[in-house]
């Protein structure tokens, strides 16, 4: 009786750790799909290795991590954790012909740093700060009046916004606008083309 009361107790904080209000908290995976709870209207911090990357707004409220593309098989080599809600951490793996797929929930506030690769954005409704240092990012951000704000800047390479008809190429490129909306955007690429879509 004594053995099973320490079992039921060990079991009772283990189940505190990963559920009780915040004191700890972590998710990881290694390989094949991960996804963890994150509910929708809260801040997401992504650290993501460099490649190819896909980021996209769902209706579900979870994080979930996919591969895609010629190396799929091999995302057992991919690792990532999410020490704590809000901040997810992809890393590892081979460097080509995969695609790394993040779903988020649709109204996101999101923070991304990615150091350099094919970044995508769609779907994805709210605050963002994303900082690529070279490649190529594209984001879709939707109507401009949903915005109070939106600066995007390239330090060597082109700047487009199709929604506005800015074309902008060569070095220390950048624009800023104001709208009516409640949003804030700074996008940053360091060198590479940054493009914003409707």
């Amino acid at each position: 009786m004594r053995q099973r009361r320490s079992w039921l107790w060990l079991s009772l904080g283990v189940v505190a750790v990963f559920c009780g209000g915040g004191a700890a908290w972590s998710a990881q995976g290694s390989g094949g799909a991960f996804s963890a709870p994150f509910a929708a209207g809260g801040t997401l911090r992504l650290h993501v290795r460099s490649g190819e990357v896909q980021i996209l707004g769902s209706d579900r409220d979870e994080v979930a991590v996919h591969y895609e593309g010629k190396n799929a098989f091999r995302s057992g080599e991919v690792s990532v954790s999410m020490e704590r809600p809000g901040e997810l951490t992809v890393q590892g793996g081979p460097e080509n012909d995969l695609r790394i797929v993040i779903e988020i929930p649709q109204r996101t506030n999101l923070v991304v740093r990615m150091p350099w690769g094919d970044l995508g954005i769609a779907g994805v409704t709210g605050d963002k700060d994303v900082r690529l240092h070279g490649g190529d990012l594209r984001v879709d951000l939707g109507e401009p009046t949903q915005y109070a704000s939106t600066e995007a800047s390239v330090l060597s390479g082109e700047l487009i916004d199709e929604r506005l008809g800015i074309d902008k190429g060569g070095l220390f490129r950048s624009f800023e606008s104001h709208g009516p909306g409640s949003f804030h955007v700074y996008l940053h690429v360091g060198a590479g083309q940054l493009t914003i879509k409707n």
